[in-house]
């Protein structure tokens, strides 16, 4: 092996030269290994070991992580759909504010087509007509 080729091995180590090292010798001198060559193997299973449950808590908090997103982005969802039927209703209620109070009636066509395009009775619709735009005495909506 090259030292280049050393060089990008130790790369993937965490830990500094000296700390590898140290564990090599160690595991040699005390773990009853034979030669180097079992030694090192026995700080390179110990490593991934070690690795595998770095990588498993990582995992484990990248779920975590996507879960809470998820959930962030149905609560947007159902928001921007909120906001988008209030913004369908407001429509409908400008497009009828000119309506009389004698056409302001769950019956008229205008009112029940409006009302299902936004998802409301035609009464709720027309509470909201009537709380946006009331009708004077005369049965006429004020518009200012």
């Amino acid at each position: 092996m090259t030292s280049e080729e050393l060089d990008k091995v130790l790369e993937a180590f965490d830990e500094s030269l000296h700390d590898l090292i140290e564990e090599l010798l160690m595991e040699y001198f005390t773990g009853n290994k034979q030669d180097v060559s079992s030694a090192a193997m026995a700080v390179r299973k110990r490593r991934l070991k070690n690795e595998r449950e770095s990588l498993k808590q990582r995992l484990s908090s990248i779920q975590e992580n996507l879960t809470e997103v998820e959930s962030e982005m149905e609560i947007l969802n159902d928001l921007s759909k909120e906001l988008d039927k209030d913004d369908r209703i407001r429509h409908a209620v400008e497009t009828l504010r000119t309506l009389s109070e004698e056409h302001r009636d769950p019956s008229n066509d205008a009112v029940q087509k409006h009302a299902d395009r936004v998802g409301l009775t035609p009464q709720q619709l027309l509470d909201e007509l009537e709380e946006e735009y009331p009708t004077n005495k005369l049965g006429e909506p004020i518009l200012d």
